[in-house]
């Protein structure tokens, strides 16, 4: 059986939890939304949350917010789960969510939708659908353009994990002769020999590093559609529909990002490059699963990353 119940949560306000009994789901519904909690009965929160507001618009960008949208308040980062578009433009992909949002409790979650934004003139829904005998969650955003005019953009699901932690990005293996396989896009502040990465044959890894400030993001073309994050004690799988051979994607044709710093680590995923008609719509999706590890895997070693991947990847 699947409860929803409305709760207070932290500084953040009214939200709802929505849990099986064996994983337990926050949602906002007084800003965001985000999703700011994800965890299994006996773990901890795998989601970071901004709880001093330390990541947020600057004084340049509250200029520019207030100058195209006429609001005094910009975006705030909150932590957990949001929905942006693609390319990232200030204003158009940071929108200031900072307002109240309508929703519907369903039997197996709950669905929300945002107030039509300002300037972009675009609407955002996110469904959440938890499942009754299993630790999965289905996470759905719908984006419609409510405009006059065509809008384009891919939409974008991005989740802040918490400190600590470490990274698995499956590479793509498919052989095609001689053509290449595996595409990265790095960010102009990504040095490829951080301390943080590691490259092995089949996988990348990333290490969220408290002790290091310096911003790095990589983007890659995920052929399997999936990607982890072990903390805590446990393993958080983010699946979503690779689509890499036919999609048109943004960010030299990525489908898959992550962005770490002292703070934070992102596990970001990307759908089509669309242009919608007014009043037309795009939706995306991921599935999570949640496990709490029975043993530790050494992710120094490519034959330990391999065991994780044959006990808890579908």
């Amino acid at each position: 059986m699947i409860n929803v119940n409305e709760i207070t949560y932290k500084h953040y306000g009214k939200a709802l939890e929505i849990s099986n009994g064996e994983i337990f789901l926050v949602v906002s519904t007084d800003v965001g939304p985000r999703i700011l909690s994800f965890k299994t009965n006996l773990g901890e929160n795998m989601l970071f949350n901004d709880v001093n507001d330390d990541v947020h618009a600057s004084e340049k960008q509250l200029e520019l917010y207030k100058e195209k949208m006429g609001v005094d308040d910009g975006w705030h980062l909150y932590g957990g789960h949001r929905m942006w578009i693609s390319p990232e433009i200030i204003p158009t992909a940071c929108y200031p969510d900072n307002d109240k949002v309508d929703y519907e409790i369903t039997k197996n979650g709950v669905k929300l939708k945002c107030a039509v934004q300002k300037y972009t003139n675009l609407q955002f829904e996110t469904e959440i659908f938890m499942y009754e005998d299993k630790n999965e969650v289905y996470v759905k955003g719908t984006i419609t353009n409510k405009g006059a005019f065509d809008a384009k953009f891919a939409p974008w699901l991005l989740t802040v994990m918490d400190k600590g932690g470490v990274e698995i990005m499956p590479l793509a293996t498919k052989d095609n002769g001689l053509l290449p396989n595996n595409y990265l896009s790095v960010w102009p502040y990504a040095k490829l020999n951080d301390e943080r990465i590691d490259y092995f044959e089949k996988y990348i890894t990333l290490k969220q590093n408290k002790d290091i400030e310096r911003a790095f993001k990589i983007g890659l073309k995920s052929e399997h559609g999936w990607a982890a994050y072990k903390n805590k004690g446990c393993l958080f799988v983010k699946y979503f529909d690779a689509d890499y051979e036919n999609g048109d994607f943004p960010d030299n044709g990525v489908n898959y990002e992550t962005y770490t710093n002292d703070k934070i680590l992102e596990m970001e995923t990307l759908g089509n490059i669309v242009s919608l008609k007014p009043d037309e719509s795009v939706s995306v999706k991921e599935v999570w699963n949640l496990f709490d590890m029975e043993k530790d895997f050494d992710i120094s070693k490519e034959e330990e990353i391999d065991k994780l991947v044959e006990k808890y990847i579908k």
